[in-house]
Parts: C-alpha cells; structure tokens; sequence
C-alpha cells in the first residue's frame, strides 16, 4: 500500500511538471516581447539592407560612371593642354624663330686643339726702301692709313738723283754726238764704242735707281730739252723755267708697290734717310696667317687640306684649311708649325693675337646625339623641348659626351621624339619669367 501511494504522488509531481511547460514558453515569451521582435526586425533589416545594398550598389555605379565621365572629360582637357606646357602663337614661334626636329642618331667628332698665333701674310706684304739718299720734303701717310697701289707716300730730295740724272744728260749727249762724227767717219770707232759704253752703263744706273717709268720719264725730259723738232721749240727752250727742270729732276717719289694697310712708317718731314732704311711696310690684311703649334706626337695625325676652326680670346670664330705643315720641328718648342690662311677681308683678325684651333681627326656613331644649343640648362639640370601639336614642354635628361657642335644624350629622351633645336634658350627664357619649376610638365 505504501509503495502505490509512492508511484501516485509521482505521476501527480510529473503530470504538473508537464503542464507548467507550455505557460513558462508563454511567460517568457510575454516577458521578453523585445527579444523576439527585435529578432523579427532583425530579419526585416536584413532583407532591407540587401536590397538597400542592391540599391546603393546601383546607385554607387552611377556615382563612379559620373566621376568616370568627369574623368574622361579633365582628360580630355589635359591632353589640349597639360600642365607646365607653353603654349605659343604661330605668331610668337615665328618670332623666336623655333625650329623643330626629330631626335636621332648621329656622330660626335674628336678633335686636336692645338694652339698658335696670328701673323701677316708674308706673301703679301710689301717692305719699301728708297733707292736713292735724300732728305723728307713729303710724307703724306702714317701708320694705319689704308693706300692704293701707286700712291705717293713720301717725297726726297735727293742731291744724288740730280747727279744721276744729270751724269745720263751729258753721257747721252755725248754719244749722239760720238755716234754723228763716226757715220760722217770723222771720229774712230773706238771713241764711238767707249760713248757708248758710258751711256749703257749710265743707264743701268738709272734705271735701277728710278725703275723703268722713271727712266722713261728722264728719257723724255732730255729729248724734250736737247733735241727740239722744230725752230719754234729751239726758241722757246732758252726760256724754260731751269728751276723747274732740277726740281723735276732731284725730287724722288716713294710710292706703293701694293694696296694695303701701312703697318710700319720710319720717316718724318725734314728727316735724312737712306738707301738701307725701310720707310714704310705695308700689309695686305685681307688675308692673314694662323701658325699653330704641333706637338710631334700629333704630327702624323694632320696633313694639309684638313679644316680647322680657328676661335680667338674674344670669340671670333672662322674656318679654314691647313695649307702647309713646316718640315722641321722647332728647336726650342719641339713643335713642328701648321698654316692656315683666313680670310680676313673685315679686319676683325689683328697679327699678333693668339688663338686656337680645333681639327677634326676622326668621328664616332652614337645612339642618340643632338645639338648643344638644343640643351638648356635650368634650375641646375639639363632639358630639352618636347614639340606636340599643342605646345612645349621640358624634360630633363642626362648628357654625356659632346664636340664643338652636338652632344649625345644618355636617358630622358628618344630616338624620334620631337625637340626643339632652335629657340630653346627662348624658351627657357619664358620659364624662368613664368615661375614655373623643373617639375613642370613632366608627370611630378
């Protein structure tokens, strides 16, 4: 009996238990209401913040679309004109005088510079000496005067001339006299022949004294007195002004052989001068000397008709060609000379002045090479002018080796690109009154 009231109780205890369990879920349901709704609206945003996803996915995709355009449409204006880039009228490239041209390949040229000094052509000065003693009555030109072939520089009186020209006098008058008497067979042979003898030698003198038209001149001056043709002229030689006649006859002009520049006078009015003293050197400039000094260990690599360019201290620069290597090397200088003759014909190059010349002797293919003015430098690197449809714009590279005219470039630029190769300097010029920086138009 003990033992069913037991099991009794405890079907009663888990018949309670059992029922208890649906009004707890309800409880704690009814006690928690947010917990479930918040578990709903979990649920809820969720499918809202996919579609809001969905949604702000679509529109994001317009937004980026937008800025694409946007995009698209800043570069379009970056390519009409970049930053950095200058751009110029026609108007203003014609009057820079820019000249544009593809980078390419090309040669440098190695060459010997050797130095030397300009002198006058020797071949073309004229060193003037009087040919008879006499004191300066005239002296017309001075030094640096430019005079034509012919001029009179200076007049001499000269006592030894009018001996000379009287000696020629007496020793023609006494052949022609001489030379009547032996046809009318009144005087010997021999006495004609030593007239004779005496007048030629008289002759020489005065011709080398006075030169051919000189002589002529005293040839005519003796005829015009001692052999009148008519009677009217026999009457009217007593009365000729004999003063006139030895002035004429004793006055001797000094005048040049040559056209040029008087670049020596050693003559003064009134002065004493004599057959050994040079009066006047006069120097065709048109044309000088440039006497370069060549070491031997050079000498082989030169040879006449090689062209050289001849640059003095104050930047004059010509060209010329070697026209002649001396066969010997000098003794003191171990140097052996080479001559270049320049034109000269604006007398810019003054005899005396040092110089230097530069000879090509051989040249060298490289990969890139373009001219030096084309490089600029600014703000302390090398650039060169990138040429677009638009505008210009500098780049920096690096250089290396170089020659009088071009250099070769090592990195920055390429085989084909366009550059500036005239009117950079220009450029540079509107850089640096712009204020823009090195970094300007070339991607910082």
């Amino acid at each position: 009996m003990k033992n069913k009231i037991i099991v009794f109780l405890c079907i009663v205890f888990f018949a309670g238990v059992l029922a208890s369990l649906p009004l707890a879920s309800q409880k704690e349901r009814h006690d928690h209401p947010d917990d479930h709704d918040e578990i709903s609206q979990k649920h809820t945003n969720f499918i809202d913040d996919e579609e809001d996803e969905h949604i702000g996915h679509d529109s994001h995709d317009d937004h980026e679309d937008g800025r694409d355009g946007e995009h698209e449409s800043e570069s379009v204006e970056d390519d009409d004109h970049e930053e950095g880039e200058l751009v110029l009228t026609d108007e203003q490239k014609q009057a820079i005088g820019i000249k544009v041209e593809p980078a390419s390949s090309g040669k440098l040229h190695s060459e010997l510079t050797l130095t030397g000094e300009l002198m006058l052509n020797e071949d073309a000065v004229a060193h003037i000496i009087p040919r008879v003693n006499g004191v300066a009555v005239k002296v017309n030109y001075t030094f640096g005067d430019t005079v034509k072939k012919g001029d009179v520089l200076a007049v001499l009186e000269s006592a030894e001339l009018g001996e000379s020209f009287a000696e020629y006098m007496v020793s023609r008058k006494n052949y022609e006299r001489k030379r009547k008497l032996y046809e009318e067979k009144i005087a010997s042979q021999n006495d004609y022949l030593e007239a004779l003898n005496r007048f030629e030698q008289v002759i020489a003198d005065l011709y080398i004294k006075l030169g051919k038209e000189k002589y002529l001149q005293a040839s005519e001056m003796y005829e015009a007195r001692y052999m009148p043709q008519t009677n009217a002229q026999a009457k009217a030689l007593p009365l000729t002004d004999s003063l006139s006649f030895v002035e004429r006859t004793t006055r001797y002009e000094i005048t040049a052989p040559i056209s040029g520049t008087i670049i020596e006078k050693h003559i003064t009015r009134g002065e004493k001068v004599g057959e050994d003293v040079n009066v006047f050197t006069i120097g065709d400039l048109n044309t000088v000397w440039v006497n370069l000094k060549v070491p031997t260990r050079d000498i082989s690599l030169i040879y006449p008709g090689m062209s050289v360019v001849v640059e003095s201290h104050d930047s004059l620069k010509t060209e010329g060609k070697i026209s002649m290597i001396s066969p010997i090397v000098d003794a003191d200088t171990r140097a052996a000379t080479a001559r270049v003759v320049v034109d000269n014909h604006q007398g810019h190059w003054m005899p005396g002045a040092f110089v230097t010349g530069s000879i090509r002797i051989s040249d060298k293919n490289l990969p890139l090479v373009i001219p030096r003015h084309a490089v600029q430098n600014f703000e302390g690197k090398d650039i060169v002018f990138l040429a677009d449809d638009h505008g210009f714009r500098q780049v920096p590279v690096v250089s290396g080796r170089h020659d009088r005219e071009n250099v070769e470039i090592l990195s920055g630029l390429q085989v084909g690109q366009q550059i500036v190769t005239q009117g950079a300097f220009e450029l540079k010029a509107i850089l640096l009154t712009s204020g823009m920086d090195s970094h300007a138009g070339h991607g910082h």
